[in-house]
């Protein structure tokens, strides 16, 4: 079975987040709404993205065994 990673890179940082894809009306309401997070998979914790960087994982690996979203 494939694994359901997304990555996106952080608003504040522009650093790659891992891990589960939410939009802020589905996790905050409306206050929230049109916001792209990244739920960490190993911390409790989540980070705003820009939602035009966030990418699900394909479940396939490059040349050097990077996986590819």
């Amino acid at each position: 079975m494939r694994e359901r990673i997304f990555r996106g890179k952080r608003i504040n940082n522009e650093k790659w987040e891992y891990g589960f894809f939410i939009t802020g009306s589905h996790f905050c309401g409306e206050k929230w709404e049109g916001k792209a997070y990244i739920l960490d998979m190993k911390h409790p914790m989540y980070s705003q993205v820009v939602p035009e960087t966030v990418g699900q994982y394909t479940g396939l690996k490059d040349a050097n065994e990077c996986p590819i979203f």
